[in-house]
């Protein structure tokens, strides 16, 4: 199966949609809303692609607290 990206179609019933048109809409739906409805689907994330998008997603706050633990003696940045 190829792989999607934002300017993708993908086909909904008779009409094709962008996938950033759909991903407008997702975002403002609960996550367990979205979660339940790709498992009842059968639509499933690789695994990499997951890892990725966490990665990302906490790349900003790891880099802040590695920058305040530096000013810790240590033994507290052990802790």
């Amino acid at each position: 199966m190829p792989r999607l990206n934002r300017e993708s179609l993908v086909s909904l019933g008779t009409k094709e949609i962008k996938v950033d048109e759909i991903l407008k809409t997702i975002i403002y739906l609960p996550a367990h809303q979205v979660k339940s409805f790709f498992q009842e689907i059968g639509l499933s994330v690789p695994r990499e692609l997951r890892m990725f998008v966490l990665r990302e997603t906490l790349r900003e706050k790891v880099i802040e607290t590695r920058k305040s633990r530096l000013t810790l003696a240590d033994e507290l940045n052990y802790r």
